[in-house]
């Protein structure tokens, strides 16, 4: 009788952990937000990047180099910009996550589209297009600085 409850507390028990090692898994929709988010922005937090393979990454963008390194050295030139990036949206397709973003560095704004190629659950490819938005203004889906607060309110008149 005890070895039954043992091993039904057993396979419990292993269940629990299955299901709670599962659910921690996140998609490859999630690892380029985070990896968007967090390294290609002013602090840079480079913990993401275990979401790139060690053993194989194609880069697409001639001011970067291709292996883990040559993306490693594309942040290092980066962490001497004012840099920041908002994913808008992202569409994943089996292996493939297309993200779109708007980023900033220092002065200069721009609209991203970048494709990752995912094997086994790492980044191992990537493309980008950049477009640089020439003014910075509401028309072109930019905030509008407030300059003067103290006008504001005879502004509204």
């Amino acid at each position: 009788m005890r070895l039954k409850k043992l091993v039904v507390v057993i396979s419990f028990l292993s269940v629990v952990f299955i299901l709670n090692n599962f659910a921690k898994e996140i998609s490859n929709s999630q690892k380029v937000v985070m990896l968007l988010e967090k390294a290609f922005t002013k602090n840079q937090d480079r913990s993401v990047l275990k979401y790139v393979s060690d053993k194989k990454y194609i880069q697409h963008n001639l001011y970067a180099k291709d292996q883990k390194d040559g993306l490693i050295a594309y942040l290092d030139y980066l962490s001497t910009k004012d840099i920041d990036t908002k994913v808008v949206r992202v569409f994943e397709d089996e292996n493939y996550v297309i993200a779109q973003t708007l980023s900033r560095e220092d002065n200069t704004y721009m609209h991203i589209i970048d494709i990752f190629r995912f094997e086994n659950g790492l980044i191992v490819e990537h493309w980008d297009n950049i477009q640089t938005i020439k003014n910075k203004d509401l028309i072109n889906g930019l905030p509008t600085k407030v300059l003067n607060k103290n006008s504001t309110k005879n502004n509204k008149k």
